[in-house]
């Protein structure tokens, strides 16, 4: 698993060009600059088409699904309508993944990080991140989903 909050570190220079842009916009910018900078690392695989839409990336062995959000988001369980994108990923006949990270990035801070692995086993159960190496070091916890239709 990458650790985009280290990864990003360092691009607070693209922050300044993200402040006075639309919520989308500022989600495009963030996937393109994603894609320019790591796009030619070997075995990454951005905007992918599939069958249910376009993966933002794919790599051996895992599915990635970036969203930004803003400062009040980030500590806020996954969006349902996010769940449900990586849900439709992974049970896409054309995705032979088990296991999708969905990235809420800050949009005001890029080193500000949330990452959630989804495994379709447990569709309703995400694990939290913290920035750690491999997932055993992870806490698990489930998502109370009728908080999360709420939103």
């Amino acid at each position: 698993m990458i650790d985009w909050g280290s990864e990003l570190e360092g691009y607070d220079k693209h922050e300044d060009r993200v402040e006075n842009l639309s919520p989308s916009a500022s989600g495009n910018y963030i996937h393109a600059m994603l894609e320019n900078e790591f796009g030619d690392v070997p075995g990454l695989s951005f905007e992918e088409e599939i069958s249910s839409g376009r993966v933002d990336l794919l790599t051996d062995d895992l599915l990635y699904e970036f969203k930004t959000k803003s400062d009040y988001s980030m500590d806020k369980v996954p969006l349902m309508e996010d769940v449900e994108q990586v849900r439709r990923y992974l049970n896409s006949p054309d995705v032979e993944h088990d296991e999708a990270i969905l990235t809420y990035i800050n949009r005001e801070d890029f080193s500000d990080v949330r990452q959630f692995v989804f495994d379709p086993q447990y569709d309703t159960n995400f694990v939290a991140d913290g920035g750690l190496p491999d997932y055993s070091e992870f806490d698990l916890y489930e998502v109370d989903l009728e908080e999360v239709r709420s939103q």
